[in-house]
């Protein structure tokens, strides 16, 4: 099972204009290194004067860190051969700015990571009981994580992760964000690396075992060294991982707060995981008009992109007792921008709405048209980009690229038995072939009728005319082999090689009588 990090944030007392130190997991910083069985921990801070201890007085004190990229790193390197636990104490030099943070568990072997961040605004995020109910409308694969906020948030999440913010406002007043996300593709690698550490596990138990036997040197040798590849595989899987578990957010002003990286891979398909964040220190804005106050509650939608919100909040501008009418013209001319661009995110929303569900159904019938709705959806979201100067749609239009780039490949044809009747060589549909798709590359044995490795059983061509069609992903399998066991006068298999294949291919199968 993979490791469960707790960090357990203790409460923050705070008065006004009082800075205080935040803290919050950064799965991105944690990766599997050589410590020689010790345990690492990497604090990341925009400060260059942090004191970074535990209780523990063994360990050692922290206060001089690497800077990188202008960003300042501290790490720890700590022996947890009696005690995985720790807190730890992170002060401010010269000032009286601390926080402790709850058990932080440790690996041998393994760092793990946290930002640390001083604030005037700090910002503090807990579970909400709403989110028992789950979530469909994805269909199956598909999670989602819920936060209602006082204030606007601003999402940091990996451009690789298959995910759909959307952004709203509750009927209280408070800022509603949901971030669907693919967590499938999560469960892949994490059953994998649960695998792959099981295997670690006990075939170190073996080699255990036979470094007390004699004449074994041999085998033990070969295990470790299988041993030795595992780990190599494990640490590349983290390193995918770790990013696509990185799940922040953030208002203006305020610090990050992140989304457990367990709770997100503990999300089944179809669940959801809600947070409520709330703000410790609140700043209550005084406006001279109600002209000012009517467009400052504008740009607050519009930055949260709820543009028809915006819209009428300009036009009750224009409205305002007391504003000229350089001020109402400018109101109204925003108003009507508001409406264009409400009018065309709708539109866009819309649309990629329909393409996640067919992507999350497996509903692609149509690669090409398919392909189409995603470079319009790109289009879009670039227009809107360049109109709003938001960073967000950026970042959807890129990760809708990345989209593509995964998109299976469609491998097609029909299935015939060609056989000579009457003197002439005559063709005609075979149904009932099974498909199998093979990790083995493509060798001369696959077509015995008695092959035993011939994979997973992908479907079986049911279509009277014994036409098929695949969706594949790129390196999903290396080798197709159809099998006709069917017909007992078919004494050979067909296989054709996918090895590196990404393009769409169109192949008539052809099997013989015997």
């Amino acid at each position: 099972m993979l490791v469960l990090y707790i960090l357990t944030l203790a409460t923050i007392c705070v008065s006004a204009q009082e800075s205080v130190i935040t803290v919050s997991r950064d799965s991105r910083l944690s990766k599997e290194e050589q410590l020689e069985g010790k345990g690492a921990v990497v604090f990341r801070s925009n400060s260059e004067d942090l004191v970074i201890s535990t209780p523990v007085k063994t360990d050692p004190i922290c206060d001089a860190p690497q800077k990188v990229n202008g960003i300042y790193i501290y790490k720890m390197v700590l022996d947890i051969t009696g005690n995985r636990s720790r807190v730890f104490n992170i002060s401010k030099k010269g000032t009286t700015f601390a926080h402790k943070t709850g058990q932080v568990l440790l690996n041998a072997n393994r760092s793990i990571g946290f930002n640390v961040e001083i604030v005037e605004s700090p910002i503090t995020m807990e579970t909400s009981d709403t989110g028992a109910e789950g979530y469909i409308h994805h269909g199956s694969g598909w999670a989602l994580i819920e936060i209602n906020s006082e204030v606007k948030l601003q999402w940091t999440y990996s451009s690789k992760l298959r995910a759909q913010l959307k952004c709203g406002y509750s009927k209280s007043g408070t800022y509603v964000d949901s971030l669907i996300i693919n967590v499938a593709d999560l469960h892949e690698i994490r059953d994998s690396l649960d695998a792959k550490n099981d295997y670690v596990n006990k075939t170190d138990l073996l080699i255990d075992s036979l470094s007390r036997l004699q004449d074994h040197d041999a085998e033990i040798d070969s295990l470790e060294k299988k041993v030795d590849l595992t780990k190599e595989e494990i640490a590349n899987l983290y390193a995918e991982l770790n990013p696509l578990t990185y799940i922040s957010v953030k208002g203006e002003g305020t610090n990050e707060r992140t989304i457990d990286p367990e709770a997100i891979l503990a999300l089944s398909s179809k669940g959801k995981i809600a947070y409520k964040v709330m703000v410790l220190l609140k700043t209550v804005s005084v406006f001279k008009t109600k002209y000012e106050e009517m467009v400052n509650q504008a740009v607050s939608h519009k930055n949260s992109r709820d543009y028809a919100a915006a819209k009428m909040y300009y036009e009750n501008a224009a409205q305002s007792e007391g504003a000229s009418e350089s001020d109402k013209q400018a109101a109204l001319q925003s108003a009507q921008q508001m409406d264009k661009l409400a009018k065309f995110k709708a539109e866009t929303d819309a649309t990629v709405d329909k393409l996640y569900e067919l992507s999350a159904n497996n509903r692609v019938v149509n690669k090409e048209a398919f392909i189409k709705m995603i470079d319009d959806m790109v289009e879009r979201y670039n227009a809107l980009h360049m109109e709003t100067g938001d960073k967000f749609y950026q970042d959807e239009a890129q990760r809708l690229l990345n989209e593509k780039g995964n998109l299976g490949f469609v491998f097609k044809g029909r299935c015939v038995i060609s056989e000579y009747k009457g003197g002439s060589l005559q063709e005609a549909p075979l149904a009932g072939v099974k498909i199998y798709g093979s990790q083995s590359s493509n060798c001369e044995d696959m077509d015995k009728k008695d092959y035993p490795h011939k994979g997973e059983l992908i479907t079986t061509v049911t279509d009277p005319d014994g036409r098929y069609s695949l969706t594949l992903k790129p390196g999903q399998y290396k080798t197709l082999i159809f099998e006709a066991t069917h017909d007992k006068k078919i004494k050979k298999n067909k296989h054709v090689s996918v090895e590196g294949r990404t393009d769409d291919r169109n192949v008539k199968i052809r099997f013989t009588k015997d």
